[in-house]
């Protein structure tokens, strides 16, 4: 009787035991999403993993920011977007297509302002070549 008493008390502790090991897992897994979910941007970006963007799409009221309406990126019909890549604040945008139509090129946004910073196109003379 008495080994039975004994192992009933082992059994008990680690039954309540475990359910300490839940409740704090628990309340850890509920600390972290509260985190993510009010901290800074720059702890997402840092956060990020290391084939990840960075960036998480939110809506403009959630940005702190109001939409900036249609940006026109000022390319041929024949032009077709391939690649978006967020960088430090801006968007680097690809195209892609027909050549003669100056589709081979990088688009830099400003995806706040909703401007285009500038593009990058392949060919020409570089100034300092002999």
């Amino acid at each position: 009787m008495a080994k039975q008493d004994t192992n009933m008390r082992a059994l008990k502790g680690l039954v309540i035991g475990m359910g300490v090991l839940i409740a704090v897992g628990l309340t850890v897994v509920v600390v972290t999403i509260a985190m993510r979910l009010t901290g800074p941007e720059s702890a997402e970006e840092t956060a990020a993993p290391a084939g990840g963007s960075g960036m998480t799409p939110r809506p403009a009221s959630a940005a702190g920011t109001q939409a900036f309406g249609d940006l026109n990126l000022d390319m041929a019909a024949s032009c077709r977007i391939v690649d978006a890549v967020p960088s430090g604040g801006t968007l680097a945008i690809r195209l892609d297509g027909p050549s003669q139509d100056g589709c081979d090129q990088l688009v830099v946004v400003d995806p706040v302002a909703g401007q285009v910073l500038g593009r990058i196109r392949p060919g020409g003379k570089r100034e300092d070549a002999q």
